[in-house]
Protein backbone atom coordinates (compact mmCIF):
# COMPACT_ATOMS: atom_id res chain seq x y z
CA UNK A 1 0.00 0.00 0.00
CA UNK A 2 1.01 3.57 -1.08
CA UNK A 3 1.60 5.70 2.61
CA UNK A 4 -1.08 8.42 2.74
CA UNK A 5 0.07 11.78 3.60
CA UNK A 6 -0.17 13.48 6.48
CA UNK A 7 -2.05 16.77 5.01
CA UNK A 8 -4.77 14.39 4.63
CA UNK A 9 -5.26 14.52 0.66
CA UNK A 10 -3.99 11.90 -1.50
CA UNK A 11 -1.17 9.25 -1.42
CA UNK A 12 2.57 10.01 -1.48
CA UNK A 13 3.90 7.07 -3.68
CA UNK A 14 5.47 6.68 -6.82
CA UNK A 15 3.19 3.41 -7.39
CA UNK A 16 0.55 4.16 -10.45
CA UNK A 17 -2.47 2.76 -8.25
CA UNK A 18 -1.69 5.55 -5.94
CA UNK A 19 -3.73 8.15 -8.72
CA UNK A 20 -6.83 5.22 -8.08
CA UNK A 21 -6.40 6.03 -4.49
CA UNK A 22 -6.39 9.50 -4.98
CA UNK A 23 -9.56 9.48 -6.18
CA UNK A 24 -11.00 7.25 -3.61
CA UNK A 25 -9.55 10.07 -1.05
CA UNK A 26 -10.84 13.08 -2.84
CA UNK A 27 -14.21 11.66 -2.92
CA UNK A 28 -14.20 10.80 0.77
CA UNK A 29 -12.42 14.42 1.21
CA UNK A 30 -15.75 16.16 -0.51
CA UNK A 31 -18.12 13.54 1.55
CA UNK A 32 -16.16 14.86 4.87
CA UNK A 33 -15.31 18.26 4.64
CA UNK A 34 -18.18 19.59 2.17
CA UNK A 35 -16.60 20.96 -1.73
CA UNK A 36 -15.88 24.14 -1.00
CA UNK A 37 -13.19 23.03 2.02
CA UNK A 38 -12.24 19.84 -0.51
CA UNK A 39 -11.74 22.61 -3.61
CA UNK A 40 -9.85 24.90 -1.21
CA UNK A 41 -7.65 21.42 -0.45
CA UNK A 42 -6.87 20.86 -4.17
CA UNK A 43 -6.25 25.02 -4.63
CA UNK A 44 -3.51 24.44 -1.95
CA UNK A 45 -1.89 20.78 -2.89
CA UNK A 46 -1.24 22.62 -6.59
CA UNK A 47 0.45 25.49 -5.28
CA UNK A 48 2.40 23.72 -2.66
CA UNK A 49 2.69 20.14 -3.68
CA UNK A 50 2.84 17.37 -1.10
CA UNK A 51 1.76 14.34 -2.98
CA UNK A 52 2.51 12.15 -6.53
CA UNK A 53 -0.30 13.17 -8.24
CA UNK A 54 -0.08 17.00 -6.98
CA UNK A 55 3.78 17.26 -8.08
CA UNK A 56 2.84 15.93 -11.84
CA UNK A 57 -0.39 17.62 -12.30
CA UNK A 58 1.21 21.42 -11.01
CA UNK A 59 3.21 22.27 -14.16
CA UNK A 60 0.12 21.79 -16.22
CA UNK A 61 -2.54 23.58 -14.03
CA UNK A 62 0.42 26.27 -14.18
CA UNK A 63 0.42 26.06 -18.35
CA UNK A 64 -3.49 26.70 -18.27
CA UNK A 65 -3.85 29.43 -15.41
CA UNK A 66 -0.85 31.46 -16.63
CA UNK A 67 -3.19 31.18 -19.98
CA UNK A 68 -6.55 32.26 -18.43
CA UNK A 69 -4.58 35.07 -16.58
CA UNK A 70 -2.88 36.01 -18.87
CA UNK A 71 -5.91 38.77 -20.71
CA UNK A 72 -7.05 39.46 -17.26
CA UNK A 73 -3.17 40.82 -16.30
CA UNK A 74 -2.77 42.79 -19.72
CA UNK A 75 -6.79 44.17 -18.38
CA UNK A 76 -5.88 44.79 -15.30
CA UNK A 77 -5.10 48.71 -14.60
CA UNK A 78 -2.69 49.19 -11.24
CA UNK A 79 -2.41 52.28 -9.35
CA UNK A 80 0.71 52.29 -8.39
CA UNK A 81 2.28 54.52 -10.80
CA UNK A 82 5.84 52.33 -9.95
CA UNK A 83 4.46 49.21 -11.29
CA UNK A 84 3.35 50.70 -14.19
CA UNK A 85 6.92 52.15 -15.21
CA UNK A 86 8.68 49.01 -14.27
CA UNK A 87 6.53 46.62 -15.80
CA UNK A 88 8.09 48.23 -19.14
CA UNK A 89 11.32 48.50 -18.13
CA UNK A 90 13.34 46.48 -20.37
CA UNK A 91 16.50 46.99 -18.26
CA UNK A 92 15.36 45.36 -14.91
CA UNK A 93 15.20 42.38 -13.21
CA UNK A 94 11.95 42.02 -11.22
CA UNK A 95 12.61 39.76 -8.21
CA UNK A 96 9.78 38.06 -6.74
CA UNK A 97 10.27 37.06 -3.33
CA UNK A 98 6.58 35.59 -2.67
CA UNK A 99 5.95 36.02 1.24
CA UNK A 100 3.30 33.07 0.65
CA UNK A 101 6.04 30.38 0.86
CA UNK A 102 9.14 32.37 1.64
CA UNK A 103 10.52 32.81 5.43
CA UNK A 104 11.15 36.67 6.62
CA UNK A 105 14.37 35.41 7.81
CA UNK A 106 18.41 36.32 6.94
CA UNK A 107 17.85 33.02 4.14
CA UNK A 108 16.20 36.14 2.21
CA UNK A 109 20.00 36.76 1.47
CA UNK A 110 20.48 33.98 -0.72
CA UNK A 111 17.56 34.75 -2.66
CA UNK A 112 19.61 38.27 -3.34
CA UNK A 113 22.44 36.66 -4.24
CA UNK A 114 20.57 34.06 -6.69
CA UNK A 115 18.64 36.78 -8.27
CA UNK A 116 21.38 39.27 -8.74
CA UNK A 117 23.53 36.48 -10.45
CA UNK A 118 20.46 35.90 -12.69
CA UNK A 119 20.51 40.06 -13.41
CA UNK A 120 24.52 39.62 -14.27
CA UNK A 121 23.57 36.70 -16.95
CA UNK A 122 20.89 38.16 -18.63
CA UNK A 123 23.17 41.46 -18.99
CA UNK A 124 20.83 43.91 -17.08
CA UNK A 125 21.56 46.99 -15.34
CA UNK A 126 19.19 47.06 -12.32
CA UNK A 127 17.65 44.58 -10.05
CA UNK A 128 13.85 44.99 -8.20
CA UNK A 129 12.59 43.07 -5.45
CA UNK A 130 9.03 42.70 -5.20
CA UNK A 131 7.61 41.73 -2.04
CA UNK A 132 4.34 39.78 -2.55
CA UNK A 133 1.89 39.47 0.02
CA UNK A 134 1.47 35.83 2.16
CA UNK A 135 -2.42 35.19 3.28
CA UNK A 136 -1.16 35.24 6.96
CA UNK A 137 -1.70 38.82 7.26
CA UNK A 138 0.59 39.27 4.89
CA UNK A 139 3.34 36.95 5.49
CA UNK A 140 3.18 32.69 5.29
CA UNK A 141 2.17 30.48 7.97
CA UNK A 142 4.39 28.86 9.86
CA UNK A 143 4.49 26.07 12.51
CA UNK A 144 3.63 26.10 16.03
CA UNK A 145 6.75 25.84 17.37
CA UNK A 146 8.25 28.64 15.64
CA UNK A 147 5.21 30.80 15.48
CA UNK A 148 5.47 30.73 19.30
CA UNK A 149 9.20 31.76 19.36
CA UNK A 150 8.33 34.48 16.54
CA UNK A 151 4.94 35.36 16.61
CA UNK A 152 3.02 37.16 13.90
CA UNK A 153 3.58 40.60 14.64
CA UNK A 154 7.34 40.61 14.70
CA UNK A 155 7.39 38.73 11.42
CA UNK A 156 5.48 40.98 10.01
CA UNK A 157 7.77 43.90 11.65
CA UNK A 158 10.81 41.86 10.14
CA UNK A 159 9.92 42.68 6.86
CA UNK A 160 10.44 46.37 7.16
CA UNK A 161 13.24 46.04 9.84
CA UNK A 162 15.16 42.62 8.15
CA UNK A 163 13.96 42.10 4.38
CA UNK A 164 13.50 45.68 3.02
CA UNK A 165 16.92 47.09 4.45
CA UNK A 166 18.37 43.89 2.89
CA UNK A 167 18.04 44.74 -0.68
CA UNK A 168 20.46 47.80 -0.07
CA UNK A 169 23.01 45.56 0.22
CA UNK A 170 23.13 44.42 -3.14
CA UNK A 171 24.10 47.55 -5.83
CA UNK A 172 21.46 48.92 -8.03
CA UNK A 173 18.50 47.26 -6.21
CA UNK A 174 15.53 48.59 -4.84
CA UNK A 175 12.59 47.47 -2.94
CA UNK A 176 8.89 47.73 -3.83
CA UNK A 177 6.31 45.91 -1.25
CA UNK A 178 2.91 45.33 -3.00
CA UNK A 179 -0.32 45.80 -1.41
CA UNK A 180 -2.35 42.69 -3.47
CA UNK A 181 -1.10 40.09 -5.21
CA UNK A 182 -2.91 41.06 -8.40
CA UNK A 183 -0.09 43.79 -8.70
CA UNK A 184 2.36 40.91 -9.17
CA UNK A 185 0.77 39.46 -11.95
CA UNK A 186 0.72 42.62 -14.07
CA UNK A 187 4.41 42.59 -13.72
CA UNK A 188 4.35 39.24 -13.96
CA UNK A 189 2.93 39.02 -17.59
CA UNK A 190 5.15 42.11 -19.03
CA UNK A 191 8.53 42.49 -17.55
CA UNK A 192 11.30 41.47 -19.87
CA UNK A 193 13.51 39.29 -17.09
CA UNK A 194 12.06 37.49 -14.19
CA UNK A 195 13.03 35.97 -11.23
CA UNK A 196 12.42 33.07 -10.29
CA UNK A 197 11.81 32.62 -14.29
CA UNK A 198 8.44 32.54 -15.11
CA UNK A 199 7.16 33.38 -11.70
CA UNK A 200 3.01 33.19 -11.80
CA UNK A 201 1.61 34.57 -7.93
CA UNK A 202 -0.89 31.56 -8.28
CA UNK A 203 1.95 29.00 -8.04
CA UNK A 204 4.77 30.61 -5.96
CA UNK A 205 8.11 28.98 -5.19
CA UNK A 206 10.63 28.65 -2.66
CA UNK A 207 14.42 29.60 -3.12
CA UNK A 208 16.68 26.98 -1.87
CA UNK A 209 20.84 27.82 -1.13
CA UNK A 210 21.81 24.74 -2.94
CA UNK A 211 21.10 26.46 -6.04
CA UNK A 212 23.37 29.37 -5.00
CA UNK A 213 26.17 26.81 -3.89
CA UNK A 214 26.19 25.08 -7.07
CA UNK A 215 25.71 28.57 -8.88
CA UNK A 216 29.17 29.22 -7.26
CA UNK A 217 31.56 26.79 -9.58
CA UNK A 218 33.31 29.78 -11.28
CA UNK A 219 31.34 32.31 -10.40
CA UNK A 220 31.13 35.42 -8.18
CA UNK A 221 28.14 34.70 -5.49
CA UNK A 222 29.40 36.89 -2.90
CA UNK A 223 26.99 39.89 -3.67
CA UNK A 224 26.21 41.61 -0.64
CA UNK A 225 28.14 44.86 0.15
CA UNK A 226 27.75 47.10 2.63
CA UNK A 227 26.96 51.42 2.31
CA UNK A 228 29.23 53.63 2.13
CA UNK A 229 27.59 55.52 5.12
CA UNK A 230 27.15 52.23 6.82
CA UNK A 231 31.10 51.71 6.51
CA UNK A 232 31.72 55.36 7.53
CA UNK A 233 29.92 54.99 10.57
CA UNK A 234 30.93 52.05 11.66
CA UNK A 235 34.69 53.40 11.47
CA UNK A 236 34.07 56.02 13.77
CA UNK A 237 32.36 54.00 15.93
CA UNK A 238 35.39 51.87 16.58
CA UNK A 239 37.84 55.14 16.67
CA UNK A 240 35.15 56.12 19.60
CA UNK A 241 34.67 53.00 21.33
CA UNK A 242 38.30 50.47 20.18
CA UNK A 243 40.49 53.46 20.22
CA UNK A 244 40.90 52.20 16.79
CA UNK A 245 42.29 48.73 17.60
CA UNK A 246 41.49 45.61 14.92
CA UNK A 247 38.53 44.27 16.13
CA UNK A 248 36.60 40.15 15.76
CA UNK A 249 32.74 40.06 15.96
CA UNK A 250 31.16 37.42 17.93
CA UNK A 251 27.67 37.33 17.17
CA UNK A 252 25.63 35.73 19.54
CA UNK A 253 22.47 33.33 19.02
CA UNK A 254 20.08 33.26 21.79
CA UNK A 255 16.86 32.96 20.50
CA UNK A 256 13.82 30.95 22.42
CA UNK A 257 13.56 28.96 18.75
CA UNK A 258 15.37 25.54 18.78
CA UNK A 259 17.90 26.74 21.59
CA UNK A 260 20.10 23.99 20.93
CA UNK A 261 21.27 26.14 18.23
CA UNK A 262 22.27 28.90 21.00
CA UNK A 263 25.68 30.33 21.53
CA UNK A 264 27.92 28.55 24.62
CA UNK A 265 27.76 31.48 26.29
CA UNK A 266 31.34 30.49 28.70
CA UNK A 267 32.83 29.62 25.79
CA UNK A 268 32.78 33.02 24.21
CA UNK A 269 33.33 34.74 27.06
CA UNK A 270 36.70 32.60 27.64
CA UNK A 271 37.40 33.31 24.29
CA UNK A 272 37.46 36.87 24.54
CA UNK A 273 39.68 37.36 27.16
CA UNK A 274 42.09 35.47 24.99
CA UNK A 275 41.32 37.32 21.90
CA UNK A 276 42.44 40.53 23.80
CA UNK A 277 45.45 39.48 25.19
CA UNK A 278 46.37 38.64 21.78
CA UNK A 279 45.32 42.30 20.78
CA UNK A 280 42.36 41.91 19.26
CA UNK A 281 39.16 43.57 20.64
CA UNK A 282 36.04 41.58 20.41
CA UNK A 283 33.17 43.31 19.64
CA UNK A 284 29.55 41.34 20.47
CA UNK A 285 26.02 41.52 18.38
CA UNK A 286 23.94 40.04 20.14
CA UNK A 287 20.29 38.80 18.60
CA UNK A 288 17.91 42.03 17.83
CA UNK A 289 14.83 41.20 20.66
CA UNK A 290 17.97 41.03 23.34
CA UNK A 291 18.98 44.30 22.76
CA UNK A 292 18.53 46.77 26.21
CA UNK A 293 18.14 43.65 28.06
CA UNK A 294 21.30 42.02 30.36
CA UNK A 295 24.44 41.00 29.03
CA UNK A 296 24.68 37.29 29.01
CA UNK A 297 28.40 37.49 29.61
CA UNK A 298 30.06 36.63 32.76
CA UNK A 299 33.01 40.02 31.97
CA UNK A 300 32.54 43.05 33.20
CA UNK A 301 34.16 44.75 29.96
CA UNK A 302 32.53 43.33 26.96
CA UNK A 303 32.04 45.99 24.30
CA UNK A 304 28.51 45.33 22.43
CA UNK A 305 27.48 46.94 18.79
CA UNK A 306 23.71 47.39 19.79
CA UNK A 307 23.41 49.26 16.36
CA UNK A 308 24.57 46.73 14.49
CA UNK A 309 21.93 43.84 16.16
CA UNK A 310 19.05 46.52 14.60
CA UNK A 311 20.71 47.52 11.52
CA UNK A 312 21.38 45.15 8.74
CA UNK A 313 23.19 48.24 6.99
CA UNK A 314 25.54 48.72 10.11
CA UNK A 315 25.67 44.59 10.87
CA UNK A 316 27.20 44.28 7.33
CA UNK A 317 29.62 46.91 7.83
CA UNK A 318 30.83 46.04 10.87
CA UNK A 319 31.33 42.41 9.28
CA UNK A 320 33.27 43.75 6.15
CA UNK A 321 35.49 45.85 8.69
CA UNK A 322 36.14 43.19 11.34
CA UNK A 323 39.67 41.30 10.95
CA UNK A 324 37.72 37.96 11.30
CA UNK A 325 34.18 37.30 12.50
CA UNK A 326 32.84 34.09 14.62
CA UNK A 327 29.36 32.89 15.24
CA UNK A 328 27.71 29.84 15.96
CA UNK A 329 25.28 28.52 12.78
CA UNK A 330 22.40 31.23 12.78
CA UNK A 331 20.29 33.64 10.33
CA UNK A 332 22.88 36.73 10.26
CA UNK A 333 25.66 34.27 9.82
CA UNK A 334 24.20 34.43 5.85
CA UNK A 335 25.41 38.06 5.57
CA UNK A 336 28.97 36.80 6.32
CA UNK A 337 28.79 34.11 4.49
CA UNK A 338 27.60 36.02 1.06
CA UNK A 339 29.17 39.31 1.50
CA UNK A 340 32.24 40.07 -0.60
CA UNK A 341 35.48 40.26 1.11
CA UNK A 342 34.35 38.84 5.00
CA UNK A 343 36.70 36.93 6.74
CA UNK A 344 34.18 34.24 8.66
CA UNK A 345 34.66 30.96 11.08
CA UNK A 346 30.93 29.66 12.10
CA UNK A 347 30.69 27.14 14.92
CA UNK A 348 27.74 24.62 15.19
CA UNK A 349 26.80 24.38 11.64
CA UNK A 350 25.38 20.74 13.03
CA UNK A 351 22.96 20.44 15.86
CA UNK A 352 21.61 16.74 16.38
CA UNK A 353 18.62 17.88 18.53
CA UNK A 354 17.61 21.22 16.29
CA UNK A 355 15.57 20.05 12.79
CA UNK A 356 16.55 23.05 11.28
CA UNK A 357 20.18 21.96 11.36
CA UNK A 358 20.09 17.96 11.17
CA UNK A 359 22.55 16.53 8.98
CA UNK A 360 19.05 15.38 6.80
CA UNK A 361 17.95 19.32 6.79
CA UNK A 362 21.31 20.36 5.79
CA UNK A 363 21.90 17.62 3.18
CA UNK A 364 18.15 18.77 1.39
CA UNK A 365 19.73 22.49 0.81
CA UNK A 366 22.72 21.11 -0.50
CA UNK A 367 25.17 21.39 2.61
CA UNK A 368 27.25 18.34 2.84
CA UNK A 369 28.43 16.71 6.13
CA UNK A 370 31.45 18.24 7.27
CA UNK A 371 31.92 20.52 3.83
CA UNK A 372 32.60 24.37 3.36
CA UNK A 373 30.46 26.92 0.52
CA UNK A 374 31.77 25.70 -2.67
CA UNK A 375 33.06 29.01 -3.28
CA UNK A 376 34.55 29.41 0.21
CA UNK A 377 37.71 31.42 0.14
CA UNK A 378 40.77 31.54 3.05
CA UNK A 379 39.95 32.02 6.35
CA UNK A 380 35.82 31.75 5.53
CA UNK A 381 35.19 28.17 7.01
CA UNK A 382 32.02 26.15 8.46
CA UNK A 383 33.18 24.44 11.25
CA UNK A 384 30.75 21.24 12.37
CA UNK A 385 31.91 20.96 15.65
CA UNK A 386 30.33 22.71 18.81
CA UNK A 387 31.43 25.83 19.95
CA UNK A 388 33.45 24.90 22.64
CA UNK A 389 36.59 26.39 23.88
CA UNK A 390 38.39 23.22 22.77
CA UNK A 391 37.61 23.61 19.43
CA UNK A 392 37.18 27.62 19.63
CA UNK A 393 41.13 28.13 20.52
CA UNK A 394 42.88 26.03 17.57
CA UNK A 395 40.54 27.21 14.82
CA UNK A 396 41.35 31.31 16.15
CA UNK A 397 44.62 30.65 16.42
CA UNK A 398 45.09 29.50 12.70
CA UNK A 399 42.53 32.21 11.77
CA UNK A 400 44.81 34.47 13.52
CA UNK A 401 48.28 33.58 11.66
CA UNK A 402 46.56 33.65 8.32
CA UNK A 403 45.38 37.09 9.26
CA UNK A 404 48.86 38.39 10.28
CA UNK A 405 50.63 36.12 7.39
CA UNK A 406 48.91 36.19 3.77
CA UNK A 407 51.33 33.94 2.64
CA UNK A 408 50.16 31.19 5.32
CA UNK A 409 47.01 29.50 4.20
CA UNK A 410 43.73 29.19 6.92
CA UNK A 411 43.45 25.87 7.74
CA UNK A 412 41.07 26.14 9.88
CA UNK A 413 39.04 23.16 8.93
CA UNK A 414 42.55 20.62 9.69
CA UNK A 415 42.65 22.99 12.90
CA UNK A 416 39.00 22.01 13.97
CA UNK A 417 39.42 18.24 13.11
CA UNK A 418 42.54 18.23 15.46
CA UNK A 419 41.08 19.50 18.23
CA UNK A 420 38.36 17.07 17.97
CA UNK A 421 40.99 14.30 18.50
CA UNK A 422 42.59 15.96 21.46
Amino acid sequence: MGRVDKSGFGVSSDKPYSWVQSAVVLIRSVQRRGVRRTIERIRRELAFPTTVPGRVVRPLAREIVALVRRPQADAYVSGDAVIRSMAIDRDVLVAFYDLAVQPVTYDFAWFLCLADLERVEKGLTRLVVLFVPGGCAGVREEAEDYDRAVGLAERRARVQRMLVPMTELIPRCEAILLDQRESALVVAARAGGLYPRRYDPAFPLVHNSADLNNAARGQEVRRLVAPTSALESVEAWITEYCSGARIVTITLRECAFEPGRNSDIQAWAKLSVELEALGYQPVFVRDTEKVGTSSPLPIAEAIFHDGASRRVDLRMALYARAEFNLSVNNGPAALQWLGAGVRYATFKMHTPVAAGTAYGAMRSRGFAEGSDLHFAGLCERWIWEPDRIEVLRPVVAAMIAAVESEARPCNMQNASNRASSD
